[in-house]
């Protein structure tokens, strides 16, 4: 996992509106906030693995691994490390 100097996981913390049904059965309503959370969970030579999860309160919406294909034309993105 991708630490900062401080030993922290860099992470990109996010928010949106709800009123989208996750999961097929959790329905969220439209003034709800869904944080939402993107880390780099692994990677290999040709693969990145992304968590990514969402959450309204204490309820976890999502929590999956994504897969991504970086190709060589991609440039570098800094993400910024969240506290918590």
């Amino acid at each position: 996992m991708p630490r900062t100097l401080e030993g922290k996981q860099k992470k990109l913390a996010f928010s949106f509106k709800g009123g989208q049904l996750y999961q097929g059965k959790y329905l969220t309503l439209p003034m709800q906030t869904i944080e939402g959370n993107i880390w780099q969970a692994g990677a290999d030579r040709d693969d990145l693995l992304l968590g990514v999860s969402f959450m309204s309160g204490h309820l976890v919406l999502l929590n999956t691994i994504h897969l991504a294909k970086p190709s060589p034309s991609c440039g570098k993105v800094a993400v910024e490390p969240t506290s918590g």
